[in-house]
């Protein structure tokens, strides 16, 4: 299934981010990836925990706030 980025929400690091995503069936989900560097100096975002589906954006982005301790933690001040 195909997915369209609608939103993106980055830790303070800038090490990880969560990627609210619609498919074109219009469900939506999230994806948690985070910043991977190899000792050869090249680097890339690899995903680490993926969401089931999700009526609406706005749900999947809760789901993420919820379900991911740093995206709660940094938004809890």
């Amino acid at each position: 299934m195909d997915y369209e980025l609608i939103k993106r929400l980055h830790s303070e690091d800038r090490l990880r981010h969560v990627d609210i995503m619609r498919s074109h069936q219009g469900l939506f989900r999230f994806v948690e990836l985070t910043y991977i560097t190899e000792g050869d100096g090249h680097w890339f975002w690899t995903p680490v925990s993926e969401s089931g589906l999700y009526a609406s954006a706005e749900d999947a982005e809760r789901g993420a706030r919820l379900e991911l301790p740093w995206l709660r933690d940094e938004n809890s001040n």
